[in-house]
C-alpha cells in the first residue's frame, strides 16, 4: 500500500488489515517524507531499526522504504521524485 498523497511533505498514514491465522489485527503506517532515502536508511539501522522491504522505485517517481524501529513500530520512509 502506498500512502494517499505521495506529493505532499510531512506524514501521512494509512490503516491495513493484517491476519494471522484466524485472527485480523489492523496495523497503522505512517510514512515519513525524507530528503534521501539512503542516507535515512543508514540513520534507522544507525538507531536500532531494521529494514523490512529495502527502498524501491514506486509509479509516479517516489521512492519508499518500510522499516521497525528498535520499540517495534513499524513505518515507512518516502523520497518524492526528483525533479
Amino acid at each position: 500500500m502506498y500512502p494517499s498523497s505521495p506529493q505532499r511533505a510531512g506524514l501521512d498514514s494509512e490503516i491495513t488489515v493484517v491476519k494471522f491465522g484466524t485472527v485480523r489485527r489492523f496495523v497503522e503506517t505512517f510514512y515519513f517524507t525524507v530528503d534521501d532515502i539512503e542516507a535515512a536508511q543508514k540513520r534507522v539501522i544507525d538507531a536500532g531499526g531494521k529494514i523490512l522491504l529495502p527502498p524501491m522505485d514506486v509509479p509516479g517517481g517516489s521512492r519508499i522504504l518500510q522499516a521497525v524501529d528498535d520499540q517495534g513500530c513499524n513505518f515507512a520512509l518516502m523520497q518524492g521524485p526528483k525533479s
